[in-house]
């Protein structure tokens, strides 16, 4: 039930010519163009050994957790935000943001902390952590495609710091 890549391409894009919008009408209205605090964010997160999952428990665990996840951030976001599966288990979530990169770095912390939950699977209850990537445009000229890419590499910042903290605490 979540968006697939051709969904979350065109939701990019509409959250991108929301932003023009609305800086327009700011700026038709004579305060200069907003105050820099509306945006859009874009959070990639992906699965900390998810691989494990399928690997112990079998691929129906697997999709079950999967759909699971899907749900748990559906109903963390608004209606008008989009959540969707990229593949494996990476997700994207698109929200519009109208204060700043303090409120992304929150909803980012809501993400990650929902996340982190147990869930209750098969009769098992299985956690998993995610890697939470998250960038905060406020330029409309950006191009929507160049936010995934720097939300990936967020993410893969997020992914590569936790390797190192648990590599430096199992020394």
């Amino acid at each position: 039930g979540l968006a697939n890549r051709i969904l979350l391409a065109e939701r990019l894009q509409l959250a991108i010519d929301g932003l023009a919008r609305s800086i327009e009408a700011a700026s038709a209205a004579g305060d200069g163009g907003g105050d820099g605090q509306r945006g859009v964010a874009v959070f990639l997160l992906d699965l900390d050994e998810f691989k494990e999952v399928n690997d112990v428990l079998g691929h129906d665990v697997g999709d079950d957790m999967l759909i699971a996840v899907g749900r748990r951030l559906s109903a963390l976001v608004r209606p008008s935000d989009t959540v969707a599966r990229l593949g494996g288990d990476e997700f994207v979530v698109v929200c519009d943001i109208e204060r700043g990169e303090e409120e992304m770095l929150r909803i980012n912390e809501r993400i990650s902390t929902a996340l982190a939950r147990p869930y209750r699977i098969d009769g098992l209850t299985l956690t998993a952590l995610a890697s939470v990537g998250g960038v905060f445009v406020d330029n409309p000229d950006t191009d929507p495609s160049k936010l995934l890419s720097r939300a990936d590499d967020a993410m893969y910042g997020v992914k590569w710091t936790r390797r190192r903290q648990r590599r430096s605490t199992a020394d």
